[in-house]
């Protein structure tokens, strides 16, 4: 891992397309060019306030996707990590030159003393300076098994988002409150079966307390929460907008205020966005039939719908680095051409883990050093060829 201080891309301009044809200006982005780099209304008003629906109009159902990748970015980076500070700076410049417009990345629970803080200070720093929309992945550390200290969780939520929020006012733009809760406890991330008494009723509790912290010191922020949403053939796989899972219907039911399962009314009255993380391998009817599931949330809580997460790995034998670039890139233009674009659709991941092994070290587009995988030239060339995507 190279520790030693590279500038910061920040000020560094864009590399022009002079007379090459789209897929080789594509193949110098992506690196393989021999380049590392490339008026509301008052009944509108009064229906929001009141809680009523006030449905998206056509022209927002279809509105501009902001494409982005996900990265980890450590603070506090051992000797076998390669995402530190340094790589997420270049990264960070490259995601821009392929033409992305948002970043999403965690700051980790255990890296929240002030000397490692300053880390993701720059890192903030650095992507807004690049002109990046900022998701931000955030966990409560330290909170009590099961619950069974809700007012003892409440308030450390408070300090969490009162220390962050308030460090980092105006850097973050949508904050994601908890990680995929209805896979993992959000007390102990451990797997979840099924979910226990009270468990819903406490998360809705928790992410309401850091949506308000939140929106108090940011007025301008928005919030989120995320769904894993893994199409496992030998399980109970999701397909279309058929028979929606109580899994993660009923979370964002108890989240937005609502009786968990039962019928909706009115607008979500938490979060700004819905996020989905689909993993969807190459289930090409699941992949297809995609947009519908956008649909479907878009529909049930009036909110716009973030693809928090798409991937496939391309180290565990199950998949290989063209498998990547063909079903990613087909996922991509099924939803491009969707009844209800997502507002964001955002890439997992950017690089290669070096610190993990199997599936999970193998999610990046790029390889661990930096240099790109096969697939990362076709999904640039299907997020570029966007026939449905407005002008900015």
């Amino acid at each position: 891992m190279n520790t030693e201080q590279q500038p910061s891309p920040g000020n560094q301009e864009p590399v022009p397309n002079q007379g090459m044809d789209r897929r080789g200006f594509l193949y110098l982005l992506a690196g393989l060019g021999g380049t590392t780099l490339a008026c509301t209304v008052p009944e509108t008003l009064r229906r929001i306030i009141s809680g009523e629906f006030s449905p998206l109009t056509e022209s927002e159902k279809r509105s501009r996707i902001r494409y982005g990748f996900n990265t980890h970015m450590s603070g506090n980076p051992s000797k076998y990590e390669n995402l530190d500070l340094n790589a997420f700076k270049v990264d960070v410049l490259r995601m821009r030159q392929m033409g992305m417009d948002a970043i999403r990345f965690n700051v980790w629970e255990w890296e929240l003393d002030e000397i490692y803080l300053q880390k993701y200070d720059e890192a903030l720093k650095t992507a807004k300076d690049n002109g990046m929309e900022v998701f931000l992945v955030t966990n409560v550390p330290n909170l009590s098994k099961n619950g069974e200290d809700l007012e003892g969780d409440l308030k450390k939520t408070r300090a969490l988002y009162e220390r962050l929020a308030g460090r980092w006012k105006g850097l973050v733009d949508v904050w994601q409150i908890f990680n995929e809760p209805d896979d993992h406890t959000y007390d102990r991330y451990q797997r979840i079966q099924s979910y226990a008494p009270g468990y819903l009723e406490n998360l809705a509790r928790l992410v309401y307390e850091a949506d308000k912290t939140i929106k108090t010191i940011d007025p301008a922020a928005k919030t989120t929460v995320n769904v894993s949403m893994w199409v496992d053939p030998s399980a109970d796989p999701w397909v279309g907008a058929d028979n929606p899972r109580f899994e993660e219907v009923g979370l964002f039911d108890a989240v937005c205020g609502f009786e968990s399962g039962g019928r909706v009314d009115r607008m979500c009255q938490t979060i700004d966005y819905i996020s989905l993380d689909p993993y969807l391998d190459k289930n090409t009817e699941a992949i297809n039939r995609f947009p519908e599931v956008i649909d479907y949330f878009y529909t049930r809580y009036q909110k716009p719908v973030v693809v928090a997460e798409l991937g496939l790995p391309t180290g565990d034998g199950r998949f290989t680095e063209e498998d990547q670039g063909k079903y990613i890139s087909m996922v991509i233009d099924a939803i491009q051409g969707g009844k209800v674009r997502p507002y964001a659709l955002l890439l997992y991941e950017f690089r290669d883990e070096a610190m993990k092994a199997g599936a999970e070290a193998s999610f990046g587009f790029n390889r661990a050093d930096g240099t790109p995988k096969p697939g990362l030239v076709e999904i640039l060339e299907v997020i570029q060829n966007d026939e449905h995507q407005p002008e900015k």
